[in-house]
């Protein structure tokens, strides 16, 4: 009986999983965002004696299960705002936004962050820039090294 209610649980938080991805979705939240589900910790029934959220320091309660994320999604992001200016920094490299012409973000441009500040120099934005610059310039050499 536990294990079927308990399975329930599970098969009702899918579908309001399925109900807020497809809303999200619908309304482009997820264009250039990972969705990563995992649970707080785990269920014991029986194991130990145990059942439900009781305090044990055992495995069934302590394992919270996030092994299986791809290497390809274990990665850090930085994202820089100057003016009407973006520049993202992850794995794959850098992607410009000129936010005045591309505001839903869909035309990145390549280059370094050597271009954005240039870039944003260029705008007239040389006070906001310094912060930006050293905030990106950590990620962009942990980008590259990933």
């Amino acid at each position: 009986m536990l294990l079927g209610r308990y399975q329930r649980a599970i098969e009702l938080m899918d579908e309001k999983l399925a109900d807020f991805y497809g809303a999200a979705s619908a309304g482009g939240l997820l264009d250039d965002t990972l969705l990563v589900v995992t649970s707080d910790h785990g269920e014991a029934f029986g194991e130990h004696g145990l059942y439900f959220h009781d305090a044990s320091v055992f495995d069934t309660h302590l394992h919270v299960p996030l092994e299986g994320l791809l290497p390809c999604f274990k990665q850090n992001l930085a994202a820089a705002v100057v003016g009407m200016r973006k520049v993202i920094v992850r794995r794959e490299g850098l992607a410009h936004y000129d936010l005045a012409h591309d505001p839903e973000e869909t035309a990145p441009a390549g280059g370094t962050v050597a271009d954005f500040e240039t870039n944003c120099r260029r705008d007239g934005w040389p006070a906001a820039i310094a912060t930006a610059l050293a905030h990106l310039r950590g990620w962009e050499t942990t980008a590259a090294a990933a």
